[in-house]
């Protein structure tokens, strides 16, 4: 049994905002190279340098959002 193309289509977002989740948390643990890779800006890289708590926390809560939304 296949599911409705509406079905289907709202699946796939769900499984891209999980994939966008997972890779958040991945950035979180990998650090300033992650940030600077993935675009965040150069402050957020030498705030996480620092050891500042503010990357990983507005990273986290990105993550969350997007687990929120794929569910």
């Amino acid at each position: 049994m296949t599911l409705p193309r509406d079905a289907r289509i709202l699946a796939l977002g769900g499984l891209l905002c999980a994939g966008v989740a997972l890779l958040h948390f991945a950035i979180i643990f990998v650090g300033a190279p992650a940030y600077r890779y993935f675009g965040a800006g150069e402050r957020m890289a030498i705030r996480d340098e620092r050891g500042d708590l503010l990357p990983a926390a507005i990273t986290a809560g990105l993550t969350l959002m997007f687990a929120v939304w794929s569910a």
